[in-house]
């Protein structure tokens, strides 16, 4: 798969994105293109993956926006466990 003239690529699906940039790497006087693959892992922190291909990308990007979106609904979980929680105990008090 050819790469696209223009980076960062935004690769967006639902609510979730993924960005892919190009670098140039110098080894031995040889300049090498990387490709990298940013998220936001389940704690927040922003990380990266480094490809040699621009290929690989579509299958890391696929498997890295199901992540993302499973992290979103786990995060969303939480905050409903946390309001029904917090209304038990307003039920309870005014009981």
């Amino acid at each position: 798969m050819k790469p696209p003239s223009t980076f960062p690529v935004v690769i967006k699906r639902g609510s979730s994105s993924v960005r892919i940039y190009r670098t140039d790497k110098l080894i031995n006087a040889t300049t090498y293109h990387q490709f990298k693959v940013s998220f936001y892992d389940a704690t927040g922190k922003r990380c990266f993956r480094s490809f040699s291909v621009y290929e690989p990308q579509s299958r890391l990007r696929t498997r890295e926006d199901k992540e993302i979106q499973l992290n979103h609904r786990v995060d969303m979980n939480l905050q409903l466990q946390q309001l029904e929680s917090n209304l038990t105990q307003q039920i309870k008090r005014l009981a």
